[in-house]
């Protein structure tokens, strides 16, 4: 049965997952096998690999709230400790989580299910380039070992949607972040107008207390 092996390098921005789904995918239409399984490997003791939710950002930023609070920074217990507070904790996250994944694919694109999608987890505070070997085994399609041109094209399809369901996330996360903002600076104004009103008051206040002495 015919085994199509590539590496390939993620470069990460800090603690957090990292959609690979689409990296996955053209390696495997690189193969151009038809039916079988893929196997992900991440080559590293601080980084892992997941499956989970790739529509809503929100379920990536609880996962690593929970990680967050479960596997805390700098645990004085900890013994191992030589790169940093954030050095023992990567690696019980890499543990808990797991380096290596399996997906059964079939015509030639990856059998996750709508919601689904391969994800890197940094466990890190900084960025590092983390590199992820990709195994696919299976058959060929029977007139020819090559993809043909309607499945490449289907894969490119697939692979577009792929992004454009990052895309659309990550425009959803810095909308929501806008809003946020846009609330935080309207809040700051409102305290920055009753601080002068407030001025403006005592600043009379004290004009006709004057007044009086005056009188």
């Amino acid at each position: 049965m015919p085994i199509h092996q590539t590496p390939f390098t993620v470069t990460t921005r800090g603690r957090g997952p990292v959609e690979i789904t689409h990296h996955v995918n053209e390696h495997l239409r690189q193969s151009g096998l038809e039916t079988g399984l893929c196997h992900v490997f991440c080559c590293h003791t601080s980084a892992s690999l997941t499956i989970t939710e790739n529509a809503d950002p929100t379920v990536l930023r609880d996962l690593e709230g929970h990680l967050v609070r479960t596997i805390p920074d700098g645990d004085p217990r900890y013994a191992h400790d030589m790169e940093g507070p954030d050095d023992m904790s990567a690696h019980i996250r890499s543990v808990l989580t797991g380096t290596g994944l399996t997906v059964p694919f079939a015509r030639g694109r990856l059998s996750l299910g709508t919601w689904q999608g391969i994800f890197l987890w940094e466990h890190r505070t900084h960025g590092h380039g983390r590199r992820v070997i990709v195994t696919c085994q299976g058959e060929a399609p029977a007139s020819t070992s090559m993809p043909s041109e309607s499945r490449g094209v289907e894969a490119d399809v697939g692979e577009l949607r792929q992004v454009l369901t990052t895309l659309t996330a990550e425009r959803d996360q810095a909308l929501a972040e806008l809003h946020r903002a846009t609330a935080a600076l309207a809040e700051m104004q409102g305290r920055i107008q009753a601080s002068e009103d407030t001025r403006t008051e005592l600043q009379a206040i004290m004009a006709r207390l004057r007044d009086i002495g005056g009188g």
